[in-house]
Order: C-alpha cells, then sequence, then structure tokens
C-alpha cells in the first residue's frame, strides 16, 4: 500500500476473497501520517 497499490490490488495478489480479510494485515504508518497530516487548528506546526 505504501507503494501506491490500492488495497484491492493486495487483496487480489494475496487471493483474499474479502477486503475484510486484507485490512487486518493493513497497519498505520504513523510516521508516514505524520508527513500529511495537517496541523491542529489554532495550533503552531
Amino acid at each position: 500500500l505504501a507503494g501506491g497499490s490500492s488495497l484491492k490490488e493486495v487483496a487480489d495478489v494475496l487471493r483474499h476473497r474479502s477486503l475484510n480479510t486484507t485490512l487486518i494485515y493493513a497497519k498505520l504508518d504513523s510516521r508516514k501520517l505524520v508527513e500529511v497530516a495537517l496541523p491542529w487548528p489554532g495550533r503552531a506546526a
């Protein structure tokens, strides 16, 4: 997913019947989230 593939593409490669199965293995990368998150309104960045 980090490389740009969609969840559906990953599910297809792994031969999962349900996207919910693939979601079990998908993890949030908090370092990447920090890179794209907007600062909270009223707080300095």
